[in-house]
């Protein structure tokens, strides 16, 4: 559900497609009410789940995993304060700044 609404924020802030305040504002705001979720896909009891692309490395280094999803949450919802606003320029360099929390993430704790 995240990356359903991030891509459409993410052709938007690049200008792959048409800016708009609406649609930009609720997909914002759906990501900054899903990711607060995320701590509970990483639960103990997931450490082993099947298909996961989760890298081994996070469970030894859990205090810093936690600390780039409480960025990202932070991030998700700067970004749906200032999509409400509705101002273009502002609601890309918010999303922009979200996306490289979870780039933080993924680079270091998902496998490809």
């Amino acid at each position: 559900m995240i990356a359903w609404n991030v891509g459409p924020l993410s052709a938007m802030a690049q200008d792959k497609q048409p800016y708009d305040a609406a649609v930009f504002a609720e997909r914002a705001e759906r990501v900054s009410r899903l990711t607060p979720m995320l701590a509970e896909s990483y639960a103990p009891e997931s450490r082993n789940a099947e298909g996961s692309k989760l890298k081994p490395e996070m469970w030894s280094n859990r205090a810093d995993f936690d600390e780039k999803l409480r960025t990202m949450v932070a991030r998700s919802e700067a970004l749906a304060k200032t999509a409400a606003g509705g101002d273009a320029a502002a609601s890309k360099a918010a999303f922009f700044d979200m996306a490289q929390a979870c780039k933080a993430c993924h680079d270091k704790y998902r496998a490809d």
